[in-house]
């Protein structure tokens, strides 16, 4: 049976908070995976604005998703209607024409056609996304993102994606993700670049994971992972006092 997936696009979906809200709610956990991610030699750091930009590209594609799925139903709904209007006068025969007995000749038959087309309409009014979609353009990127400096790391391909799979069950994903989806990524990016997985920490594709500073301004780090951003006065110009003027 198909798991049921929790959708991003509704207002009062658990799934909308940020990666510093579950961070809060649930410290446990989010302890020991950053500390082992601490341990391979990876910024946590960009390893956090990583996972909130695969949250945020998820919530796009909700969207986009749900925007398509929209449109496609009032194209239906137009048509439906158009198509009961058209039909009025046959719809009237089928629910009017009697015999020389005084009998229907098509019994409730006008009647049940029209109440489907109103039904058909009531229907696509609340459309729904469907359990099934072609792909997860945001999950693709966000694994590519993240499996490179953890195989640069020196992990095995089975240990970047038990890693990975964590990481993203924990940032909310569970519902979507799992490991056969990630080792899937992972190879067909393997056959399209032969190179991918094969960097070392002190390759510039991945130095970044694995330098203890953001690779960032203070002021963009401190609004992409919510930490307050510590206030320098170096370099401010001293303001010099206007000189008195001296009445003679």
């Amino acid at each position: 049976m198909a798991r049921k997936i929790k959708r991003l696009s509704s207002r009062s979906d658990p799934f909308s908070i940020s990666i510093e809200q579950r961070i809060k709610r649930d410290p446990g956990p989010w302890g020991q995976q950053l500390q082992w991610w601490r341990d391979v030699g990876i910024n946590t750091g960009l390893l956090l604005v990583a996972l909130e930009g695969s949250s945020v590209g998820r919530r796009i594609y909700e969207d986009q998703l749900q925007a398509e799925i929209d449109r496609f139903s009032d194209d239906e709904i137009r048509y439906a209607k158009s198509a009961l209007k058209r039909a009025a006068p046959l719809l009237r025969l089928l629910k009017t024409a009697r015999t020389d007995e005084g009998e229907l000749c098509f019994d409730d038959l006008g009647e049940r056609v029209e109440r489907s087309l109103q039904t058909y309409i009531e229907t696509r009014r609340r459309p729904k996304l469907p359990a099934h979609r072609p792909g997860e353009p945001w999950l693709r990127k966000g694994v590519l993102r993240l499996a490179r400096p953890l195989l640069a790391s020196g992990r095995s391909l089975k240990g970047t994606i038990r890693a990975l799979h964590r990481i993203f069950e924990l940032a909310g994903h569970g519902d979507i993700v799992t490991a056969e989806q990630i080792r899937h990524i992972i190879r067909k990016e393997r056959r399209q670049d032969a190179t991918f997985g094969r960097d070392k920490p002190t390759s510039p594709t991945v130095l970044a994971w694995f330098q203890e500073d953001p690779p960032v301004s203070p002021a963009d780090w401190a609004w992409w992972t919510g930490t307050p951003q510590k206030a320098s006065r170096r370099g401010r110009p001293r303001r010099r006092k206007p000189r008195r003027a001296v009445n003679r």
